[in-house]
């Protein structure tokens, strides 16, 4: 049965579908003439969604061997009932007289077997198979009609074979418990249960619906269109042509009718689906009667396992908090670098040359992922440096065609941050505080006793608009031996205003562990006899000859949007003064920053509408 808290209205989406019972009850009646099978055959082509039937074929040829032994058992009911429900949920959304007319038959078919029980069970059991029978030829003859076939013998209806696998199309800033990040664009494993202790993943299905899950969370992918969430929150997007994409829970099923809908699941269980657009079943796994209740836009409903009357609570119209996501959040997707100074490879090295040179970045904004050579980048200027820790600040790539005689020269050692694109280059371990900063950082003193602020300004070369998404990008060197999650820092207005403020970054788009973080060439580490405590002090002392250090490093990479330091959309940004969150024992080390363009010009390419 189905019960719905809505009637359906929108008989316009579901005019093919509706189209397709009539057409393809006549065929199995054995009426179909040669004009309305070749309407059959473009209607099916045009709606590919229909073929997305034949991945439950095995199971319900499975049920339909309990049919036949439940029937010589007199126990059709409740098993006629679950096959009924398991038909509706594998049909189109207003396909249900196709559904009603096979319920019928069943119907018919029980009543004359009820009305012979007393004729033996040799007869009984013929009656069962023959039902089973029936009910077979009738599934045989979707499948005919559903699954991909060749020509043979006149024209016939050309398609693909469905492709079942399920990618990682997007992930940002995810961690697995007890395996490593999958890398985009990789197949995710069938069966498996992934441990997304935090951030978001985006799975993409073989007939073109998506899943966001958002961590932590519990999930599974059970093939090309369903996925099993055991704990966590998951927003479904099934486009036209991915109708009937199911989400399973421990307590429930949800099946798409072309919608878009959320499903979150708690740690004991209990279900709750919200949707957002279309409609959507819900079907409670311990319900005898497998009773389909049918969610339209607005519709949102609740289910606790530990209810034992399966009861579903249901409201109508939008929920206070929808926790919808349509997209994962606009963040720095990956970044392109090459190898231009290469360090002669040693004995004990086995993890390669590595990068040193950027080339372009990959970055979501506003949703949409957009690509930027580093050319088309807005450089910045140094202004201010402050150590007040640690006394390595500079670093340089470790080739043998490198020369450490431009270090003695103040424009060389300003340029390891202004001028190039290296990543092995940069001017690190600036100074930092655990309190954010609420006031002008102090870049000059002009007062007897005043201190200059710890930590590192910059001045863009030309004022940077706060556009849509991010603004502003942040690379740093992270050595291997440091945490894979990067340093955190403080990013704060060169001049404060009442509505602006300091943004605290704790985590980075691209860390150690992320499949898109790269590994950096050698480069070597220079320092200072003291702390370098004024910008004209580091580009004036003395340091040490270099150190080609053994260990190696990544390079990690956050996008900063303005927004989040209080500027107004369309305000421009002059500088920012970063500052180490002081709350470890490593200190923050930048060897790239530079602002984007506004998103209007052409240099930059959209790649997709959304990731």
């Amino acid at each position: 049965m189905t019960e719905s808290f809505n009637t359906p209205t929108d008989s316009a989406r579901g005019f093919d579908e509706d189209r397709f019972a009539v057409l393809w009850t006549d065929f199995l009646e054995g009426q179909l003439d040669a004009a309305a099978r070749a309407e059959l055959d473009a209607l099916l082509n045009r709606n590919a969604h229909l073929l997305t039937l034949a991945v439950n074929l095995y199971q319900t040829h499975r049920r339909l061997g309990m049919v036949a032994g439940n029937l010589a058992a007199d126990t059709l009911a409740p098993i006629g009932e679950r096959f009924v429900a398991d038909v509706m949920a594998g049909l189109p959304a207003n396909g249900e007289m196709l559904t009603q007319s096979v319920m019928a038959q069943l119907d018919g078919i029980k009543a004359n077997t009820e009305g012979s029980r007393s004729t033996g069970s040799g007869q009984r059991r013929s009656t069962a198979l023959l039902i089973a029978s029936g009910l077979l030829a009738v599934v045989l003859g979707v499948a005919f009609t559903l699954l991909p076939r060749q020509e043979v013998a006149g024209p016939m209806m050309h398609t693909t074979p469905l492709d079942a696998s399920v990618r990682f199309a997007s992930l940002a800033r995810a961690r697995f418990v007890g395996r490593e990040t999958p890398a985009e664009q990789s197949i995710a494993s069938r069966g498996e249960p992934y441990v997304l202790s935090r951030g978001l993943v985006e799975l993409c299905f073989a007939n073109g619906a998506s899943a966001i899950l958002e961590g932590p969370a519990v999930f599974r992918v059970c093939g090309g269109d369903c996925v099993a969430v055991d704990a966590g929150r998951c927003s479904v997007h099934a486009p036209e042509g991915a109708e009937g994409f199911r989400v399973e829970t421990p307590a429930t099923q949800v099946i798409d009718r072309g919608t878009r809908f959320v499903v979150h699941v708690d740690e004991t269980s209990s279900t709750e689906v919200q949707v957002i657009e279309g409609a959507a079943d819900l079907i409670v796994r311990t319900d005898p009667k497998a009773t389909i209740y049918r969610l339209e836009s607005g519709d949102v409903a609740r289910h606790d396992p530990a209810n034992r009357d399966n009861a579903i609570v249901a409201s109508t119209g939008m929920a206070e908090s929808v926790t919808y996501r349509p997209r994962l959040p606009d963040r720095l997707i990956r970044y392109d670098a090459s190898l231009e100074y290469p360090v002669p490879p040693t004995g004990g090295d086995a993890l390669g040359p590595g990068v040193d040179t950027l080339e372009s970045i990959v970055i979501q904004r506003g949703g949409v992922v957009r690509r930027y050579d580093v050319a088309d980048l807005i450089g910045v200027q140094l202004l201010h440096f402050h150590a007040n820790r640690n006394r390595n600040n500079l670093t340089l790539p470790g080739g043998d065609n490198v020369s450490t005689e431009l270090l003695r020269l103040a424009p060389a050692r300003r340029g390891l941050l202004e001028e190039d694109r290296l990543l092995t280059t940069g001017v690190i371990n600036p100074g930092g505080t655990s309190h954010p900063l609420t006031h002008d950082a102090v870049l000059t003193p002009d007062a007897i006793g005043a201190v200059p602020t710890p930590g590192l300004a910059i001045a863009f070369s030309q004022p940077v608009l706060n556009d849509a998404g991010p603004d502003v990008i942040f690379f740093e060197l992270q050595m291997l031996t440091d945490p894979p999650e990067g340093d955190a820092f403080h990013v704060s207005p060169l001049r404060f205003t009442p509505d602006l403020h300091t943004h605290t970054v704790t985590a980075y788009d691209i860390d150690s562990l992320s499949p898109a973080s790269q590994l950096l060439a050698r480069f070597r580490l220079f320092t200072f006899d003291t702390l370098p405590g004024s910008l004209d002090e580091l580009l004036t002392l003395p340091t040490n000859m270099g150190n080609l250090l053994p260990v190696r490093a990544k390079a990690n990479a956050v996008a900063i949007d303005l927004s989040d330091l209080g500027y107004a959309e369309g305000a421009t940004c002059d500088g920012l003064f970063f500052q180490d969150a002081d709350d470890n024992q490593t200190t923050i080390d930048p060897v790239f920053i530079a602002g984007l363009p506004p998103v209007a010009p052409s240099h930059s390419v959209a790649l997709e509408t959304s990731q």
